[in-house]
Formats: C-alpha cells, sequence, structure tokens
C-alpha cells in the first residue's frame, strides 16, 4: 500500500516489527484495522515502521514499556472522528532527486572609478525522478545588477574622505532553488517575516552612499526597499557612523524598517551607541559603554493594537579591561538587559536581568597558569501575567590551574566549571551486530521470546558481543544545573635531594598520585551551589551524574627488584533514562607486591576487593538491581626467556556475595596459564589458557538473572574451560594482519568457538 502526497511531493509506504493486525470498533458502527505489539508467532505478525505525522494527523502514539526498540499503541479518535495521535504506520521513500544550477557573472568597468556587475542564474529542481507529473515547476530564475561609482576624495572635518556611491537590483522568482544558502541567516527576522514563508518573487532594490577617512572613521547610508509577491512591502534605512580620534572611538548605528503585509504592518528599530577610551597612562587599560535595542512594532491590520509578534528589548553596558597584549590580563563588564512584550498599543517591560562578568588569565609565571571566567546572572519579573518564564539566578564559572612546585616534586592540575541548561531525557535501544563487534549481550530472563530493555547485560566474550547500545533524544526537558570538576596531581618526592637517613630514603622511594572527575547535573532551583561535590546518587534532585575518584601509592616503583602499589577507586553514574533513573556505583582497593626471584623468574601477590551497585527505581526494572561484594587473591610466576618468550602462572580464589543477607554467593579457584612468544621478524603469538571452577549458593535458578550473570562474570557454576590464541604479524611496513582465536566450555553447555581475522593498514 503507497500513496503519493502530491502537495509535499513524498511517496509513503505501509512498512513492515512485531505487530498482529486487528479490527477494532469504536464510537458505535465504525470500525478500524489496527497493529497491535505481539510475539504470538501462530499470529501473521508485521513489521511496521511508524512515521510522525504531526499533532492530530495520526492514529498512533508512543508506547513506554520495556521493549528493546520503540513501539506505539492506537488511540481511538474522538466522538467526531478526528484523529488524537501523532504517528501513522508509514515510512516515507526517499525518492531521488535532482538539482542542477546555472549562473553567469559579468563584471565591467565603463570608466575609471565607475563599473558595472551583473549576474543571472537559472536553476532546476526534481523532488521524484520516479514521476513524470507536476514539472512544470521545477525551473527558476533569478538575477541582480548592479552600478558602483567612486568620486574620489573631498575635504572635511580636518581630514580626507573617499566618497563612493551605489544602486542595485535584484530579483530571485519563486521557483528558484539556489544550491546554498542565498541570504545571510537574519534576513527574514529583520524583514519581521515568518522563518518559513510561503515561495513568492522577491524584488530587492538598493542605493547607498559612504564616506571612508585614512584615520578609520567612516559614515554610510543605505536605503532598500524589499517587495515579494503576496501584499509584502518593506523599505529599510541604515545610517552608520565610526569616528576615531586620538585614544576615543565612537560607534553609532540606526536600522529602520517599515512594513506592510497581508497579516499586519508596523516597524523594526534596531538602535546601538558604542563609546571607547584608552587610557595609556594606565598600562592601556580601556574603558567602553554601549546601549543596543530591537523594537518591532507589528500592528493587527487595520488597528492600533500590536499583535502578538511584536517584541522589544534594550541592552546597557559597561566594562573595563587590561591591556589585551599583556601576559596577566583581566576585564570586568556589567550589562542590564530589559526584555518588553504586547499589550494593547504600548510594548510592556516584563522582565530584567543584571549581568555580572569577570575574567582573568595569568600566565607569566610558567610553573603557575591561572585562567577564570565567571558570570552572574539575577533575572527578575516585572509583569508576571505577559511574562512567560520565571525569576531565576543562575552562575556560569570556569576556573583552570596548572601549578609545578618544587621543581616538579608536587604538580597538579584542576579544571573547575559551572552553569545551567536543559536535561533531555534519553530513549535508548539495542541494534544486534555481528557477534564480537558489540559490547552488550540478551538474556531473555522471563522466556516471552521479546528483546526487553532489562534484559541486556555488558558481554564479557567475544562470542557474547552481540548488540550496540543506541542513544535517542527524548522529547522531555528538565532544566537543569551542571558541575564539572576535574583535578590530578602527583607527589614524586624522588625529586628530592639526595637523603642519608632512613625517613629520606622512604620519602625518595615513594610516589602518590590522585585523580578526580566529578561532572554532575541536578535540578536548578534553590541556591547557585548546591553541594556540588556531595557523592550521595540518592538525592532527589540529581539528574546525572558521573564521578571518579583514584589514589595510588608507590614505592620503589622504579626498582627493578622488588616494589608494591596500592590503589583505592571509586566511580559513580547516575543517569536520566526514559523509564527513570539508573545509579551504579563501584569500589576497589587493590594491592600488590612485586619482586624478582633471579634474572629469569618473577613473583607477585595482589589482593582485590570491592563492591558493585546497580540502583533502578522503576518497578519494572528492579530485577536488575544487586549489591556485590568481592574480595580476591592472585598470586603469580612469571618466567622470562631473554626478550622472546614470556610464561605468566597464575592462581587467583574470588569471593562474592549479593547484599543484603548474602542470599546469592559464589566462590571460585582459577588457574590461569599465559604464553607471549615474539618473533624478531615482526610476529608474535599469545596463548592463554584458564581453568576455572565456581561453586555457587542461591536459590534454584537464580544464577539466571542479572546479579548472577555479574557474579558468575559470563560463566556458569561447575567447571569452566577458556582459551584462546592471538597471532600478530607484520606484512610489509604498513601492514598488520591479526589472527585470534577463541574457546570456551561454560559449566555443561557446549563448547563456543570463536574466530577472527583482520588487517590494519597503518599511513
Amino acid at each position: 500500500k503507497a500513496y503519493y502526497n502530491t502537495e509535499s511531493k513524498e511517496l509513503y509506504t505501509s512498512g513492515k516489527l512485531l505487530y498482529k493486525k486487528m479490527d477494532t470498533a469504536f464510537n458505535g458502527s465504525m470500525r478500524d484495522s489496527i497493529y497491535v505489539l505481539s510475539a504470538d508467532s501462530t499470529q501473521t505478525l508485521y513489521s511496521v515502521g511508524f512515521t510522525y505525522m504531526g499533532y492530530g494527523k495520526g492514529n498512533y502514539t508512543p508506547l513506554l514499556n520495556a521493549t528493546n526498540g520503540k513501539a506505539y499503541r492506537w488511540v481511538m479518535p474522538d466522538s467526531s472522528g478526528n484523529k488524537r495521535g501523532d504517528y501513522e504506520p508509514v515510512t516515507l521513500l526517499v525518492t531521488p532527486k535532482s538539482q542542477r544550477i546555472i549562473s553567469m557573472a559579468l563584471d565591467y568597468n565603463l570608466s575609471p572609478g565607475l563599473s558595472l556587475a551583473g549576474e543571472f542564474a537559472l536553476s532546476q529542481r526534481d523532488v521524484n525522478l520516479y514521476s513524470s507529473a507536476d514539472k512544470n515547476d521545477n525551473t527558476g530564475k533569478a538575477w541582480k545588477v548592479g552600478l558602483r561609482k567612486d568620486w574620489g576624495s573631498i575635504k572635511a572635518i580636518g581630514q580626507s574622505w573617499k566618497v563612493s556611491s551605489g544602486a542595485g537590483q535584484e530579483f530571485v522568482g519563486g521557483l528558484f532553488r539556489p544550491a546554498e544558502r542565498l541570504r545571510n541567516v537574519e534576513f527574514l527576522r529583520d524583514w519581521s517575516l515568518p522563518a518559513d514563508p510561503a515561495p513568492a518573487d522577491e524584488w530587492l532594490s538598493k542605493a547607498f552612499i559612504s564616506l571612508n577617512a585614512a584615520s578609520g572613521s567612516r559614515f554610510n547610508y543605505e536605503a532598500t526597499r524589499y517587495a515579494r509577491t503576496g501584499s509584502y512591502l518593506g523599505y529599510r534605512h541604515i545610517l552608520e557612523q565610526f569616528i576615531k580620534t586620538g585614544n576615543w572611538q565612537m560607534t553609532a548605528r540606526m536600522n529602520l524598517i517599515q512594513f506592510d503585509q497581508e497579516s499586519g504592518n508596523g516597524s523594526f528599530l534596531r538602535p546601538l551607541a558604542e563609546i571607547k577610551k584608552i587610557f595609556p597612562r594606565l598600562k592601556n587599560m580601556e574603558w567602553s559603554a554601549n546601549y543596543q535595542g530591537e523594537y518591532n512594532r507589528a500592528k493587527i491590520k487595520n488597528s492600533d493594537s500590536l499583535s502578538a509578534l511584536a517584541f522589544g528589548f534594550s541592552i546597557y553596558q559597561t566594562s573595563l579591561q587590561s591591556d589585551p597584549n599583556r601576559p596577566n590580563r583581566w576585564s570586568l563588564n556589567y550589562f542590564r538587559r530589559e526584555d518588553q512584550l504586547p499589550a494593547g498599543r504600548q510594548l510592556i517591560r516584563t522582565n530584567k536581568s543584571d549581568n555580572f562578568q569577570i575574567s582573568t588569565s595569568l600566565s607569566k609565571n610558567p610553573d603557575e597558569q591561572v585562567n577564570v571566567v565567571a558570570s552572574y546572572r539575577k533575572l527578575s519579573i516585572d509583569n508576571p501575567v505577559l511574562s512567560k518564564i520565571k525569576a531565576d539566578e543562575s552562575l556560569l564559572g570556569r576556573v583552570e590551574y596548572a601549578a609545578r612546585w618544587f621543581n616538579g616534586l608536587v604538580q597538579i592540575n584542576n579544571f573547575l566549571e559551572t552553569g545551567s541548561g536543559q536535561e533531555l531525557r534519553r530513549e535508548f535501544s539495542y541494534i544486534q551486530v555481528p557477534a564480537g563487534q558489540g559490547q552488550y549481550t540478551w538474556i531473555d530472563y522471563n522466556n516471552n521470546g521479546i528483546e526487553e530493555l532489562n534484559e541486556f547485560e555488558l558481554a564479557i566474550y567475544q562470542d557474547q558481543k552481540k548488540y550496540i547500545r543506541i542513544f535517542t533524544p527524548g522529547s522531555t526537558y528538565i532544566k537543569a544545573r551542571y558541575f564539572q570538576f576535574n583535578q590530578s596531581s602527583e607527589i614524586n618526592p624522588s625529586l628530592l635531594a639526595s637523603d642519608s637517613t632512613s625517613l629520606g630514603q622512604f620519602l625518595r622511594r615513594s610516589t602518590l598520585s590522585s585523580a578526580i572527575q566529578i561532572n554532575r547535573k541536578e535540578v536548578a532551583g534553590g541556591p547557585v551551589f548546591s553541594r556540588p561535590f556531595a557523592l550521595n546518587l540518592n538525592d532527589s534532585n540529581l539528574l546525572t551524574y558521573a564521578g571518579f575518584i583514584s589514589n595510588t601509592y608507590y614505592f620503589n616503583r622504579s626498582s627493578s627488584r622488588w616494589g608494591l602499589e596500592a590503589t583505592q577507586s571509586i566511580s559513580s553514574a547516575r543517569s536520566l533514562l526514559i523509564y527513570g533513573y539508573e545509579s551504579r556505583k563501584t569500589t576497589n582497593l587493590n594491592g600488590k607486591v612485586r619482586f624478582r626471584l633471579n634474572k629469569r623468574w618473577l613473583g607477585a601477590i595482589g589482593v582485590r576487593s570491592g563492591r558493585d551497585e546497580l540502583t533502578t527505581d522503576n518497578a519494572s526494572f528492579q530485577n536488575r538491581n544487586y549489591n556485590i561484594k568481592r574480595i580476591a587473591y592472585e598470586p603469580s610466576l612469571t618466567y622470562i626467556y631473554k626478550s622472546n618468550l614470556r610464561v605468566i602462572f597464575t592462581w587467583s580464589h574470588s569471593e562474592k556475595a549479593d547484599s543484603p543477607g548474602k542470599i546469592l554467593s559464589v566462590s571460585g579457584n582459577e588457574i590461569n596459564t599465559e604464553v607471549k612468544y615474539n618473533v624478531l621478524s615482526g610476529a608474535g603469538i599469545t596463548g592463554r589458557f584458564a581453568y576455572n571452577e565456581i561453586a555457587w549458593r542461591g536459590p534454584a535458578g537464580s544464577a539466571f538473572s542479572t546479579a548472577g550473570f555479574v557474579m558468575l562474570e559470563g560463566l556458569q557454576p561447575g567447571k569452566n574451560y577458556i582459551w584462546n590464541l592471538d597471532m600478530v604479524k607484520r606484512i610489509g611496513r604498513n601492514l598488520e594482519m591479526n589472527i585470534q582465536y577463541e574457546g570456551r566450555k561454560p559449566g555443561n553447555s557446549n563448547i563456543i568457538h570463536t574466530g577472527r581475522a583482520g588487517i590494519r593498514a597503518m599511513f
């Protein structure tokens, strides 16, 4: 089934997703054939594609549930038969199109100082090459011609001025389709036209005169007449002057448009004035003040009342700044904006905002760099009846600080940023891709055969990685305040002068590094700052959060004989998704001691402990919640033969439990052997074999859950075998071939084989 829209010249067709077709009665005897989401394999199912048609132009609306992908439900028309949905089960077919433009330009010097320029263009645009109908509106034309005269120089106000003038005419047909934007971005707004006016023939006539002095001063005047078929006529006058004398600069500009169209008439005034002064005795400090405004008095046709499109605003600003050419510089700025909306015959002030800005950059000292930018805005409402916004306070700021102290003993980098904006609820779905190219795996926990959002987990092994996660913007916005903070620091006492004491030797062998990353968004409102460094993920005002804290201590970091390290890290995340909030938190405390037994044997003992948490506030997704505590012990032994061969033997014992109550727990013992062999000709082979015996404790079937999948790490209770082989071979200078094989036998399941091969080119 397909149909052709003669107005938009778009072709629609009904698509084929798991929907069954049903006849539904409504409003008495009326009946309709609708699509209903279904997984019943005994029915005739359709893969249906839905297209947004506009509010009230369809019979379906989005259905928010756990289904993977967008689902839609049928909405019964009202008692008058009017549609109440936004979507229809049709898919827009993109037809082959063509567009061609031919243009010809001419520049001709009629005499010294007098030039003529012209251009003519034809366009041909066919929106559907499949169709032979409606071809009489494919061709459009446009042309313009201009004359310019340079009159030489005149003496006035103690200066020499170059005088020039010109005039021109331009025509653009309603059927002309340019390849790129023909007008400037503000053109429609300048002439008080709607954002998408209907195509029309356009006539634009222009004349100007300008005076330019060698000092940079100038005077310009321009007059324009703009007409469109469909009863639009407008006149614009632009008067501009710039005067520079000594350390003073003065700028003035007036832009006035008067228009008359079918929907109404009126005027649009845009004044600007600025004065600037440089003070050489104060190290070239600069002061400036300016005023600018816009006043659109669009009136209703045959009435003195202003239309709803009328508006106005004024901005008063003053600033003070240091010489921008100095390494250390600063600036202060203040401006007030007053907005006006129509009420009867007048523009009434509805709100005002006071804005303060400060910035500084200190870069003279190479060991300390500081950059600060901050602005504060307070919005006040003068007329709550007309105003469409609410009173608000906001702070935008960014601070960057980098330091290197005591010849590199301490190094610090800091970045802080805060502001406000709109946060969008995100929708997502999982798309199947070839095995090994994705990140997620699907586990049908409820055995209903339908892919649901709460059944996808991060995959661990290559054969499981069959899905990718695709985010799409939702349709709901929340006003949010954001805060971002990054810090990295390192203390390296080895750079201290030599100290023979025990304490001195201990400090010289120690290194401490830390990193902090915080990125949070919360509902705007209340005080400007609301505990930006808080780590509580259950804060009801919190929208999204991503945080990471890491601290690492090294001892004998550069020693080849022995050394130790300890790392403590916390990562937290909270996301506002279409079905609610999802929070994750991971804590780790790791320690490792390494030592050299002799020239060929190395040893290490590691201990890892931590906790993994996942929480969702939607009842349909609470099957994914878990709180897993874990600990693992991992001694290892490494054999090294020259630079060609490395063999690693590892044994590890791990314990995991899902709190509270430890209803689910698992213990495992793993023996792992890894062999790496490098060939001098540019080839390398890595082989690994692991035997893992896992003991699961929990109710029957509990291993088949999100918590079970995470605790078992994709394996199964009992004996698990994993082996893989990876070969890399350099072919010539720029090509590298990689062959991978992975085998896995989890528990009582069959063996799973995965093979991959690829060639990489390096330029």
